[in-house]
């Protein structure tokens, strides 16, 4: 009984400290995992603050790996893990101008022009505005501007300057 104790108290420490860790990384800016929001990119900076390389999703599911200049360096394949050093930050930086110019148009018909988010992705689609994740992204995905899609981006606390991570639980 003591020892299964010690284990529970021990388990408890450990997930305290992680979480704590996480938090900090969270708060000092660092990304924490998963795509990037749409109109971003990840760019990778050493320890003392130097951009090493910058990685953007493409919308065929590839990854492009930018030099710090905006040279493409290499081309990494779907479902591909990137490998890079553990002592850099990976942190949120603005995309392609093309990009940025969809999230600030979503975002300005939306508050200015007072449209639904469902009028904004018809407007969208009718323009043929390329999305984030293109049809050969998945066997689920359409290509196609949604009403979804464009309320997710309309709510992403990443546009306000805010990293949330760890709010979906695979937990019934």
């Amino acid at each position: 009984w003591h020892a299964r104790e010690e284990l529970v108290r021990l388990s408890e420490s450990t997930i305290r400290g992680m979480v704590a860790a996480w938090v900090r990384r969270a708060q000092a800016g660092h990304w924490m995992g998963g795509f990037p929001p749409h109109g971003y990119d990840l760019g990778h900076t050493d320890l003392q603050g130097r951009h090493r390389c910058t990685v953007r999703y493409m919308p065929d599911g590839t990854k492009q790996l930018l030099t710090p200049r905006g040279r493409v360096l290499r081309l990494i394949p779907r479902r591909t893990r990137i490998m890079l050093p553990f002592d850099g930050i990976m942190r949120l930086v603005p995309s392609e101008p093309q990009r940025v110019a969809v999230v600030q148009r979503i975002f300005g018909m939306f508050v200015c022009d007072r449209l639904s988010a469902w009028h904004v992705a018809r407007q969208l689609q009718a323009g043929g505005v390329p999305t984030a994740r293109g049809q050969e992204w998945s066997d689920r995905t359409t290509g196609a501007w949604r009403e979804i899609t464009v309320r997710n981006i309309l709510r992403n606390p990443a546009y306000a300057g805010d990293l949330v991570w760890n709010r979906r639980t695979l937990g019934r």
